[in-house]
């Protein structure tokens, strides 16, 4: 049976630039089910501590969660980061340049150190630490173009989501250090909680939730994934929108339906 459930947020768990108010009474009944069970649940997601927080709250999450894709470990209870890899000064200010070489000033450019939201031309050079940097609302054939370069840098690690937080037709991209993924956070998730990774469920919706799927035993995507991910997974639920979460925990963990 397995021991714990981790799964992505936007568009797995609620929509982009969700809140989680819209997840249905089932759903939360389904997951405190699960906790009395001695289940864990945790989240692994490209967000920050402050938008994953009201997601967590809503459900009553209460185990260790992945934030900043895979960057840092965050306590639900205390709020405080247990661990983190961070981009050095000189990796953040060149991953900036890249931001700039290649894209208009249409985007918008905001990190774990600065977090206000701010238009890429006024970054300036960036040349302080930071565990994630986000590239938001640029078109797709620019987010390659920003992630095959910033694939050269020995030290960053790139993902491109969509749709962004900045529009549904719209690419973020996302940077940490190249051991700030969600597969490398689920290697010291593992380490901090005693699980191994046959104990574990991994739940996602696009292809930057592979890294998640390397370091899971059951590989889930969501009815509203991308084929790439369907591709890779062992089991396809429905929807977000029909219960996705549910489903699962009734599937895998709770022996309902």
């Amino acid at each position: 049976m397995y021991k714990a459930l981790i799964a992505d947020i936007d568009n797995t768990l609620v929509p982009i630039r969700g809140d989680g108010s819209d997840i249905d009474s089932a759903t939360i009944s389904a997951v405190s089910r699960a906790l009395r069970n001695n289940i864990q649940i945790s989240v692994a997601t490209g967000r920050g501590w402050s938008s994953t927080k009201p997601v967590v709250q809503k459900l009553g999450i209460i185990d260790l969660c992945i934030i900043e894709g895979g960057a840092s470990i965050v306590s639900p209870i205390t709020e405080e980061i247990v661990w983190e890899k961070t981009l050095d000064a000189q990796t953040s200010s060149k991953t900036v340049e890249i931001f700039r070489r290649f894209a208009t000033s249409s985007e918008l450019i905001k990190s774990s150190s600065k977090p206000d939201r701010i238009p890429l031309k006024e970054a300036g050079k960036y040349g302080f630490k930071n565990r994630v940097i986000y590239l938001l609302g640029t078109d797709k054939a620019t987010a390659l173009k920003v992630k095959s370069a910033l694939d050269r840098l020995p030290t960053a690690s790139a993902n491109i989501t969509t749709p962004s937080w900045a529009g549904d037709t719209l690419f973020d991209v996302h940077v940490t250090n190249e051991h700030g993924t969600k597969e490398y956070a689920l290697d010291e998730w593992y380490r901090l909680t005693g699980l191994k990774k046959n104990d574990t469920v991994g739940m996602g919706d696009s292809a930057n939730d592979l890294p998640l799927f390397h370091a899971v035993r059951l590989k889930v995507a969501v009815g509203n994934a991308t084929d790439d991910l369907k591709s890779e997974a062992d089991y396809i639920a429905p929807t977000r929108q029909n219960g996705a979460l549910k489903d699962v925990l009734n599937k895998f963990f709770l022996g309902s339906t």
